[in-house]
């Protein structure tokens, strides 16, 4: 193990440290320092060691990631995968190409091999093209309400036979994906002949499923939505006393967060999400669609729960108001916030206790996400 990955993980299961804020008299902001956790990366590393540990029993050592080249998870993904020993292929999309975050070096830096698309809808279509014959974890590993029979998983997998759906010209269009092929090509057949040719195999789907070779890269879903990374935040749900507290706030990004503590804690406490960049509706919609994706068909999605920001910029629009907030919460309280997530939701929870809308004690979980504004704490 190397000296990063015993540092990460010893630090996994530390008590998170809560920051207790008193706004009023009649009302108390909590604030629980996961941002604190793995160099600022937060719950996404809790999501990544909940894939890692189900990985590291089936002897998983080679991974496609997905997402966007300046986001906090993939490039949390990247390092952590890289960093505790994977073979990273990532698969990314910019709109603009000669943009530099520290979030995209992370993800260059820890990337082995790595696909830069120029929009998002390029992006879904190699991603497609590639689910077709690389298992997904969400299909393979994840245990459902509804229950799947290994038989009936092999089953859904074999059904998509890639020679069928990929063209001569589509694998010669993407130079990146047709590599991939041929590397697995080149194992089946010094796995039947104990020597290599670069001529080419007509693949048999159901040897290469029981030679395990195909399952030697598994595709992580974006944003690593899938129940394995869910389980890993159970580790936070167990720590809080949720009888100390009115409320539990998360941000809304993927919606993984809060559906996971949806699932934890039922209805024994009222759990608000703040989306801090879609629409309310659109909001509603992604997660009502993620919840079926997960199986967590007994999660009740409350409408009234579910927060939308007015006059303050969509998703990745940095408001000068909320650049301020953040610039004064962190002078007041050292407690870093970005303008994206953690501080638009802290802007957000705060005007609700001031004007006296929630009373009591509120619990916000920091989440973390920091790598691209760092150089806005150093300068201030």
């Amino acid at each position: 193990m190397s000296s990063i990955q015993s540092y990460l993980s010893s630090s996994l299961f530390s008590k998170i440290k809560t920051r207790d804020i008193n706004l009023n008299s009649k009302s108390y902001l909590s604030i629980l320092r996961d941002d604190r956790l793995a160099f600022g990366m937060g719950t996404k590393f809790r999501k990544f060691y909940g894939i890692h540990k189900i990985f590291e029993s089936k002897n998983i050592r080679s991974v496609f990631l997905q997402g966007e080249l300046h986001s906090n998870a993939l490039a949390a993904f990247c390092f952590l995968f890289h960093n505790f020993g994977y073979q990273v292929r990532s698969i990314a999309y910019a709109r603009n190409p000669k943009r530099v975050t520290a979030n995209s070096i992370f993800v260059k830096w820890n990337s082995h091999e790595l696909k830069i698309f120029p929009s998002r809808d390029e992006w879904k279509e190699k991603i497609q093209i590639l689910s077709e014959f690389l298992p997904n974890l969400q299909n393979t590993f994840s245990k459902t309400d509804e229950v799947k029979s290994e038989k009936n998983q092999i089953d859904s997998i074999l059904k998509h036979d890639w020679r069928n759906t990929l063209s001569k010209e589509q694998i010669n269009m993407d130079l990146f994906l047709k590599e991939f092929l041929n590397d697995q090509r080149m194992k089946i057949e010094i796995s039947k002949t104990g020597t290599s040719s670069k001529k080419d195999i007509s693949l048999n789907i159901q040897k290469v499923i029981e030679e395990d070779i195909i399952f030697e890269s598994v595709l992580i879903p974006e944003y690593g939505m899938c129940l394995e990374a869910a389980a890993g935040l159970n580790f936070v749900w167990k720590q809080i006393p949720i009888f100390e507290y009115d409320r539990l706030v998360v941000d809304l990004g993927s919606g993984l967060t809060f559906l996971s503590a949806k699932k934890y804690f039922g209805n024994s406490i009222p759990i608000y999400g703040i989306s801090t960049g879609l629409p309310k509706k659109k909001m509603l919609n992604w997660l009502e669609q993620k919840r079926d994706l997960l199986g967590f068909s007994k999660v009740e999605i409350e409408v009234e729960k579910i927060l939308e920001i007015f006059n303050l910029g969509g998703f990745g629009y940095k408001n000068s108001i909320i650049l301020e907030y953040c610039n004064y919460f962190y002078k007041k309280y050292e407690i870093p916030v970005e303008p994206i997530y953690s501080g638009k939701s802290l802007y957000t929870i705060q005007s609700l206790i001031q004007s006296g809308r929630w009373k009591g004690r509120t619990l916000y979980l920091h989440q973390g996400g920091l790598w691209n504004f760092l150089d806005h704490f150093m300068d201030t």
